[in-house]
C-alpha cells in the first residue's frame, strides 16, 4: 500500500497557506506604515520599510510563480503523475 505524501513534500495547499500569510502580513504592515505616514511622520526608516515590504511581496509572489513552474517542469521531466511515496524504507537505511 502506498500512502499519498505522508511528509508534506511538494503540498501545494501549505505552500498556498505561507504565501497568502506573508502578502497578507506585507498588507498590514504597508498600511500600518501608511497610517504612520499620514500622521506626519516621514523619515527615510518608513521609506525604507516600504520598499522592503514590496520587495518582500515581489520575491514571494515570483518565487510561487516560478517554484511552481519549476516543480512542474521537473515532475513532467521524471515523468511522475502522482507524487507519493512507498512504505518500504531506501535501501540501506538503517533507521
Amino acid at each position: 500500500m502506498r500512502r499519498r505524501n505522508p511528509h508534506g513534500l511538494f503540498e501545494w495547499g501549505r505552500r498556498r497557506l505561507l504565501i497568502y500569510l506573508t502578502l497578507l502580513f506585507c498588507g498590514v504592515a504597508a498600511t500600518a506604515i501608511l497610517v504612520v505616514a499620514l500622521q506626519g511622520t516621514s523619515t527615510a526608516l518608513l521609506i525604507a520599510l516600504v520598499g522592503a515590504i514590496f520587495s518582500l511581496a515581489g520575491a514571494t509572489l515570483g518565487s510561487y510563480i516560478f517554484g511552481a513552474q519549476w516543480d512542474t517542469n521537473n515532475a513532467r521531466n521524471a515523468g511522475v503523475t502522482e507524487l507519493t511515496i512507498g512504505d518500504d524504507p531506501p535501501e540501506g537505511y538503517a533507521g
